[in-house]
């Protein structure tokens, strides 16, 4: 089962990128600059998020 627990990263972030010789649009094969999350989902019996958390950064 997949999630996708995606981060745009916003145009800000992408030029900063780039000067580091890092285009995420390449490496992901996609019009699109994500990033995965690190994040954990505890999924009951019937499907539903019966917890989760994931790593938040402060900008």
């Amino acid at each position: 089962m997949k999630y996708n627990v995606l981060f745009d990263v916003p145009d800000y972030l992408k030029d900063d990128y780039e000067k580091i010789d890092l285009d995420l649009e390449s490496f992901n094969g996609k019009v699109n600059w994500i990033l995965p999350i690190l994040a954990t989902f505890m999924i009951d019996e019937t499907g539903e998020t019966a917890f989760k958390s994931k790593l938040h950064v402060s900008p």
